[in-house]
């Protein structure tokens, strides 16, 4: 571990449960986390952009006293595998050796929650950094405008940072492509893949399994409770909706500390501010143009991942049909 630095790190995907997974990392006794989720330090790499000064990224680790104490500082920012090889040497040559999870989660239903959350939160969340076409876009568009401006995005080869995150949908579930490039740096005992559908399933048994692969005592999974964090809702009401996000990001740090509390308000507040939606569908040349993409890198991750001696019995449904 060097100089108060994690030493593991949750790296993807975006809409896979890296929130979920954080906090259970976060209650294991060996474990010390940032002060707040998502910290995307490294991510201007991607961009062919420079880092900002190593002190904005160290400050979000000073409250932790005695990291002696911890096998592990841990930090989770879902856009490093999209850096691939850039940021996976930049972080070896800050941090030092670290380990890193990616959790992946069928790509179709990825996309779709990805798309649900840039309706509901993302404009929110970030209208500062948005330009108003961008604000116009997402408020009105619908799946089906989406996903054709995504494949649109991504057929363009365009990498920029303006547009990047929200128009990203379809790259950001082809997972092999930028996968393979971690483990072309990294030694491979130092990557653990996750799948979303085995954790949410058998959320005990991946915990376990975790805490092999980190060498740390797992026994205080079994008992646990388990419960997923970060879902994706839809509110009522906005502006009532645009404060409580202001002040979940300003007392992060807080509710990280108290997850009973957040847990608790997180109820109250959608008991009051729920709006019902429905699932929206696509037209048939696009969906067939989505799944013809995905099924193609799905085979590929398959394939890659048991090279990687990744046991095929432990794949998802969506893994094992791949190529069929």
């Amino acid at each position: 571990m060097r100089e108060n630095l994690p030493n593991l790190i949750i790296g993807g995907v975006f809409k896979a449960g890296t929130t979920s997974l954080f906090s259970y990392l976060s209650a294991h006794q060996k474990i010390a986390i940032s002060s707040k989720k998502e910290l995307g330090y490294f991510v201007p790499l991607q961009f062919d952009q420079g880092l900002p000064p190593l002190e904005e990224y160290t400050k979000y680790f000073t409250h932790i006293e005695t990291p002696n104490d911890f096998a592990y500082i841990l930090e989770a920012s879902p856009g490093y595998l999209y850096g691939g090889q850039k940021v996976a040497r930049m972080m070896q040559k800050v941090l030092g050796e670290f380990k890193v999870i990616f959790i992946l989660r069928e790509p179709k239903s990825r996309l779709y929650s990805f798309y649900e959350y840039l309706k509901s939160n993302y404009v929110h969340a970030y209208a500062s950094r948005l330009k108003q076409d961008q604000i116009t876009f997402i408020n009105e568009m619908t799946y089906e405008s989406y996903c054709r401006a995504s494949l649109d995005y991504y057929r363009s080869g365009k990498n920029n940072i303006e547009n990047d995150y929200f128009l990203s949908g379809i790259k950001y579930g082809l997972y092999y492509r930028f996968l393979k490039e971690w483990f072309e740096v990294l030694d491979s005992k130092n990557i653990k893949i996750v799948f979303l559908e085995n954790m949410e399933e058998y959320p005990k048994e991946t915990m376990l399994e975790i805490c092999e692969w980190l060498n740390i005592p797992s026994g205080f999974y079994e008992s646990y409770e388990y419960k997923v964090q970060n879902k994706t809702q839809f509110a009522k009401w906005e502006w009532l909706h645009k404060m409580a996000l202001t002040i979940n990001r300003q007392l992060e740090p807080f509710f990280r500390k108290n997850l009973y509390i957040k847990d608790f308000l997180k109820k109250v507040y959608f008991s009051l501010n729920k709006k019902e939606t429905h699932q929206e569908t696509l037209g048939f040349e696009t969906s067939t143009e989505v799944s013809d993409l995905f099924n193609e890198e799905n085979l590929l991750l398959k394939n890659f991942l048991e090279k990687q001696k990744y046991s095929h019995s432990n794949f998802p449904q969506w893994l094992k049909e791949s190529g069929q």
